[in-house]
């Protein structure tokens, strides 16, 4: 869980860089909110989790399950990134970031004010491994897998992308989806990805070892949890269930 801060502003001494200051506006109840959203998502794949600003949540009983965004993001993450990095990330859980992202040294100095997270020495190596764009020759099987008698010691995925939405592209179905849920996921290659649908069936195969990904476009998440079975769908009518 990310690291409690100050509402106040920080001193130079507490963040040299203004930037730093980016985190979330209620740390505590952001982080308990959107790691609520990020477990219903998880459990529910392909459920697209849309996310909102802290100030224009609507009061209501019981959790909204929509993830919280922060104030701001080190340039080249979304801020949906950023939320789900500050909820996810802390001091005993390792990251690797995309060498691909700018401005490296404000990511790291950001992560380690945030989250404390130590930054692993390959991605390889990491529990999460933040990807900023989604590519479909990404060889899952050079992330850590996990073992037989600890499954979960395994690297999540946090691919960005450029925007998600219920249609053809993926047809989703197994543990979590009542009949079958339609994912649309851009960028997308064609035909539907078919590199990395082959990589995630050989994925989904050695359950319960495996990745789970989850993918932040800049408006929303949704999870793809390694027992979840991936197939190209045709534009056609399909059965999505609710948010």
């Amino acid at each position: 869980m990310s690291t409690t801060l100050s509402e106040a502003s920080p001193t130079p001494a507490q963040a040299p860089n203004p930037a730093l200051a980016l985190g979330f506006r209620e740390p505590v109840h952001d982080a308990q909110e959107t790691f609520t959203a990020i477990m219903d998502a998880m459990a529910r794949p392909g459920l697209i989790k849309v996310a909102r600003p802290a100030q224009m949540k609507v009061a209501q009983p019981g959790p909204l399950k929509t993830v919280t965004l922060p104030q701001g993001a080190p340039v080249g993450l979304h801020l949906t990134t950023a939320s789900v990095l500050l909820t996810l990330l802390d001091h005993d859980s390792s990251v690797s970031f995309d060498a691909t992202l700018d401005d490296q040294e404000g990511l790291r100095r950001w992560n380690a004010f945030h989250t404390g997270a130590p930054v692993a020495d390959s991605p390889a190596d990491a529990d999460f491994a933040v990807l900023a764009t989604f590519d479909e020759t990404l060889a899952l099987d050079e992330y850590r897998q996990g073992e037989p008698s600890y499954p979960d010691r395994s690297t999540t995925l946090i691919i960005q992308v450029d925007r998600l939405q219920n249609g053809a592209g993926w047809r989703l179905t197994g543990p979590g989806i009542q009949t079958e849920h339609l994912l649309d996921v851009d960028p997308t290659v064609e035909p539907a990805g078919a590199s990395f649908l082959d990589q995630w069936n050989r994925n989904r195969g050695q359950f319960p070892l495996g990745v789970d990904i989850v993918l932040c476009a800049p408006d929303a998440i949704a999870c793809l949890p390694r027992t979840v079975k991936i197939e190209a769908a045709m534009a056609e009518a399909g059965t999505n269930e609710g948010v």
